[in-house]
Order: C-alpha cells, then sequence, then structure tokens
C-alpha cells in the first residue's frame, strides 16, 4: 500500500496560495482514481451479478490491466481525465441509492479501456454501448455510429490509432483524428504560448460525464465559437504569464480541461469546479481577458486544495452547521468556506499584482480604479473568511498551521497601499453584502419580535433581552442578494467613467442604488425610504436603506437606527412587518430603528 506524505515546504506554499497539481497532489490524485476504480469494481461484482458479465466487464478490466502493465504512463493519462472521475462517482451513488446502472454506463467502462489501448498499443476486442449514435472516448472524442441506442463490438488493433464498431453485419472504421468527419468528433484543444511558456487545455463539450451532474452546459461544434475561446485563452495566457507567473505555472500543470456552460442574465459569468472531475473547469464563454484569467487564477486554487484534503485533514468535524461567507447568497458549510477562503486568497494575490502593475505602467489604462477596489475587497472578505475558521473550533493541527499560512499571505498582501476612496467602497460593499445576507438568511426568534411589537404599541422602551443575539436562526433563504446589483453597478462605474456604465447589462438598479454608488449615501436613504413607503415588503429597498444608513454614518458617531439597521437589520424588518399586520399601521422606519437601537449593547 502507497503512503502519500505531503513535503512540509509543498504544504506550506499551498497554504501561502501557491504551488501546483504536481508531485504529492499528482500522486494523491492518481491513487484516489485508482481506488474509485478498483471500489466500483468490487461494487459493481458484488451487487450487479448477471448484468456485468453480460457486458463484459471481466474482459474489460482485464484489457484495463493489460494495457496498463504494458505502458503505466499511457493508461494513467486516460485514468486521470477529469471526467473518467465523475463517471466512476456518479456510477458508486446510482448503485449505492438504486442498486443498477444503465448500460450507457457500464458501457463508458470499455470506452474508457479502448482509450487506454490505443494509447498503450494493445489490441483488444470489447463489448461497449453506443447511446444516441454516440461512443465517447476519453481524452480523445466521440464515434458518431448510426446504432441508435446498443450494445456494440469495440476492436482495436496495435498501432492503429482508431476503433472498428460493428453490431450485428454493420461496421465501421473510426479514426481518432484532429480533424472531425461524419463518423468522428474530436475534442477541441486549445494552446496558447506567450514568453516560451505554454499552455495546452481540452475544450470539452462531447463528454456525457462532463456537466458536474447539475451544470447547464452546452455544445459548440461551431468553428467560430471555439475560435472565440481560443482568442480568449490567448489574451489571458499573455496576461498572466506576464503579470502573474506562478500562477500561469501551475495553470500550465493543473488544468487540463474547459467544459463550455450556458451563460444566462443572471449569471453572465460563472465558473466551477467539480471535485469529481479535478483538473477540468466549467465555464460560461469569457467576456473579456480578464474574466478569464480570474476564473483560471480562481478555480486553480480549488483544484490544489480539494487534491490536499484528499490527503491531508484540515477540519476536525464536518456536521450541517453553515456560515457566513462574504462571496456567497446562501450560507456555507465550514469545507465550503475554506475552500471559498483559499480561492479568494488567490484572488487577492491576483488584484494585488494588478494593482501593482498598474502602479508601475507609465500608462494609465482604462478601469485603473478597479484593481485597486478589487484588492481592498477581496482583502476583507478573506480576512472575514479566516477569523470565521479560526473561531470555528473546527481545524485540525494541519489546519491550523494551513490557516496560519494564509493569514501570513494576507498580511504580506495587506502592505499595497490603496486610495482610501478604494477602501470606503470596498468596506461599503462588504456591509451591503452582509446585510444582504441576513435578510436572506437569518430568522429573528417570533417571540422576542411579539414581546417587541407589544413593547412598541403599548409605547414602552426596547428592552435589551429582546433584541436579541447578535446572528439569529440561520437558514438558507431565497433569492440572489439586492448588493450583487450595487456590486456589478460599481464594477462598470469604476471601469468605464463615461455615461456607457449605466445602459450596458440586465440590471435594473433605483434611484437608491444610483445614488449610492455614485456616493450620496444621504439621497440613497432618503430614495430608499421612499419605496419602502410605497412597497413595504420590498426587501431591496430594506437592505439598501440599512447600507445608506450605516454609510451616512460612518464619519460620525453612529445612531441608534444606524447600529440597529446594521447589526439587526432583520429584527427590524419582522417587527415593522408584524406590527402592519397586527395594526394595520405602519411605524416609521428610522423611529423603530431607533427605537430597537438604544436597546442594543453598548447603546
Amino acid at each position: 500500500m502507497t503512503t502519500h506524505v505531503v513535503p512540509s515546504d509543498v504544504f506550506d506554499e499551498l497554504a501561502g496560495g501557491g504551488g501546483r497539481l504536481g508531485g504529492a497532489l499528482y500522486a494523491g490524485l492518481r491513487s484516489k482514481r485508482l481506488l474509485l476504480l478498483h471500489e466500483l469494481v468490487s461494487t459493481v461484482r458484488t451487487r450487479l451479478d448477471r448484468q456485468f458479465i453480460d457486458a463484459g466487464w471481466s474482459h474489460t478490466l482485464t484489457v484495463l490491466t493489460d494495457a496498463q502493465r504494458r505502458a503505466r504512463q499511457s493508461v494513467d493519462d486516460v485514468l486521470l481525465q477529469p471526467h473518467v472521475g465523475a463517471w466512476a462517482v456518479h456510477c458508486l451513488r446510482e448503485l449505492r441509492t438504486s442498486g443498477r446502472l444503465t448500460p450507457v454506463d457500464l458501457g463508458h467502462m470499455a470506452a474508457i479501456a479502448a482509450a487506454a489501448a490505443v494509447r498503450a498499443g494493445l489490441s483488444c476486442r470489447l463489448l461497449g454501448y453506443a447511446h444516441a449514435d454516440t461512443i465517447m472516448f476519453p481524452g480523445l472524442g466521440a464515434a458518431r455510429v448510426p446504432l441508435g441506442n446498443r450494445w456494440c463490438r469495440l476492436r482495436i488493433r496495435a498501432g492503429a490509432a482508431g476503433v472498428e464498431v460493428s453490431s450485428h453485419d454493420t461496421a465501421y472504421d473510426i479514426r481518432f483524428a484532429a480533424t472531425p468527419s461524419p463518423t468522428w468528433s474530436p475534442l477541441y484543444r486549445l494552446r496558447s504560448v506567450s514568453r516560451g511558456l505554454m499552455v495546452e487545455i481540452q475544450l470539452d463539450d462531447l463528454d456525457p460525464y462532463r456537466g458536474c451532474g447539475h451544470l447547464p452546459v452546452i455544445k459548440l461544434r461551431d468553428e467560430a465559437a471555439v475560435a472565440g475561446w481560443q482568442e480568449s485563452l490567448d489574451s489571458a495566457w499573455e496576461l498572466l504569464v506576464r503579470d502573474h507567473p506562478g500562477v500561469a505555472d501551475a495553470v500550465a500543470d493543473g488544468i487540463a480541461c474547459l467544459v463550455p456552460m450556458a451563460s444566462t442574465p443572471e449569471a453572465p459569468q460563472r465558473s466551477a469546479t467539480c471535485f469529481e472531475s479535478l483538473g477540468a473547469i466549467v465555464l460560461t464563454p469569457p467576456r473579456t481577458q480578464l474574466s478569464l484569467a480570474l476564473a483560471l487564477t480562481h478555480e486553480l486554487q480549488h483544484t490544489k486544495l480539494a487534491a490536499l484534503v484528499d490527503l491531508v485533514p484540515l477540519l476536525a468535524t464536518t456536521d450541517d452547521e453553515a456560515f457566513y461567507a462574504p462571496w456567497r447568497p446562501d450560507p456555507r458549510p465550514l469545507p465550503g468556506l475554506l475552500q471559498g477562503t483559499y480561492a479568494w486568497l488567490g484572488l487577492t494575490g491576483f488584484w494585488a499584482a494588478r494593482h501593482r502593475a498598474a502602479l508601475q505602467s507609465s500608462v494609465r489604462e482604462g478601469g485603473a480604479e478597479l484593481a485597486p477596489f478589487e484588492l481592498a475587497m477581496a482583502r476583507q472578505q478573506t480576512a472575514c473568511g479566516l477569523d470565521t475558521l479560526g473561531g470555528s473550533g473546527r481545524l485540525t493541527s494541519a489546519g491550523r498551521r494551513f490557516a496560519g499560512g494564509m493569514r501570513r499571505r494576507l498580511v504580506e498582501l495587506d502592505q499595497a497601499v490603496v486610495p482610501a476612496q478604494a477602501s470606503r467602497l470596498a468596506s461599503l460593499i462588504c456591509g451591503d453584502h452582509l446585510t444582504s445576507w441576513r435578510f436572506r438568511n437569518v430568522r429573528p426568534d417570533p417571540e422576542r419580535v411579539a414581546r417587541c411589537v407589544d413593547a412598541w404599541l403599548g409605547g414602552r422602551s426596547c428592552r435589551q433581552r429582546d433584541v436579541g443575539p447578535a446572528m439569529g436562526k440561520v437558514v438558507d433563504g431565497d433569492g440572489p442578494l439586492p448588493s450583487d446589483v450595487r456590486l456589478a453597478l460599481l464594477r462598470r462605474r469604476l471601469a468605464d467613467r463615461s455615461e456607457r456604465w449605466l445602459d450596458d447589462g440586465p440590471l435594473a438598479p433605483g434611484a437608491g442604488d444610483l445614488a449610492l454608488v455614485e456616493g450620496d449615501s444621504w439621497r440613497a436613504a432618503a430614495a430608499y425610504s421612499r419605496a419602502i413607503s410605497d412597497d413595504p415588503d420590498d426587501m431591496a429597498a430594506w437592505t439598501g436603506l440599512a447600507v445608506a444608513t450605516t454609510a451616512t454614518t460612518a464619519t460620525t458617531a453612529s445612531t441608534p437606527a444606524a447600529r440597529a439597521l446594521s447589526t439587526r437589520p432583520e429584527l427590524v424588518y419582522a417587527v415593522h412587518r408584524a406590527i402592519r399586520s397586527r395594526c394595520g399601521g405602519e411605524p416609521g422606519v428610522h423611529g423603530l430603528a431607533g427605537w430597537i437601537g438604544q436597546a442594543l449593547p453598548g447603546a
């Protein structure tokens, strides 16, 4: 049995946000993939009986074993294809829940073995399965044979880069070529070179297991679309190699595959890493050089950490308790918070380098104000995540060492000086996110709300015991965060000082949003108050009012209303709604917030 050890220097480099998916991490990933395959084989033998025998599963395993003896690295290249991992996990999950596998799942094993045999130069015959006229060979492409949904024979000849697919009296000779044909669709491959450093990445719109089970992946099969991806990679790669060489080195080692995903008006740019398919990134078509460079940086961090935690446990427990993450609308379990904090540490380093490059450049590019704002915001978000992790009491000794390395790197990044305006805007947006998150996900105790209503209607003071703890019951609420609209508006304003920033995109900002983004918090508060008067349940207006009210007192002594709206916004809203429901009247928002704020500790 192989025991994997992550060297101390490698561990510490990873903790600081650096490192790559190589050495010990690569070896661990290989062992995990082999263990998954072994577990799948054992489970199939135990649970499927005649089904796996009829599918030629035993012979398929023999072919895969023979190929590995002949050319281990070639077979490793197939088994480490990202979506082979997704297939294995999917099959295990299906076996443990339903006790069965579809012919598609069973037959894919033969396609994996066929791809390994081709690479190893091994002749063999296998029983595969054509699904909707298609057989996918991982890392190579998809054969197109007019067989519908049917079991078929696969014949591999040593030295021949192809496969013969036959069923009954019909046979098709498929060439594994780099160019498409009526019977063959190769995987697209993107290749970019800058300053002597090359990256080569598959663009996979074929593999049936590429969508992480739920993501809206799409097919391209359009040379113009592929050319757009190549152009985006060329541009992003040039930026990474020039300004972020450490990230570029790690991307070249660790990112093997990009999977196109559909964009939506709500999420025009999105990326994701599926831990079952490490090495692959699912993402929407990149809109800019910067968006792809950011996605590669972000998802690289997830890839490295996912490989590390398979070898070194960083969390002592992973219960169901959820925590605030300053980049998500929903409460996150601790493993997700750890992943997010590590990704944001990488983004903090990215923006620090962007800010440094802008300061050193003699040419002031458009959007020069964006980098210091993004840096200031990422520093605050990462610090918040680290504080929560450290205060959770759930880190192992290795986890505490890892978090300490992250903290030291963040301290280094804090040395970068940003303009006061960038820091102010970052604090505003971070506060906006927390307030939006509280309205969406925090529910005050109904009994405390009822006592507050009784006291308000009875003309009594609000009592400290009725304002409750700083964080009430956390649930997973519904919908996006109103803060997302203001963040997107602010980013566009910083990137483009002309009036065009108001006219582009699917955003629907109100008068308060525009005033808040422009820095007029007094006018914003008045606009949000009017919106609440028109619709007392307008949560976007409530959130904006809380943020604007806090911003108006940022340079002066905080008022009771500002304290209540910043630390108990959900309580103010719940009491306001309950009063309306009980007596039909509508209390003044600021008056009610001030009344609750007087009862807060330290008032």
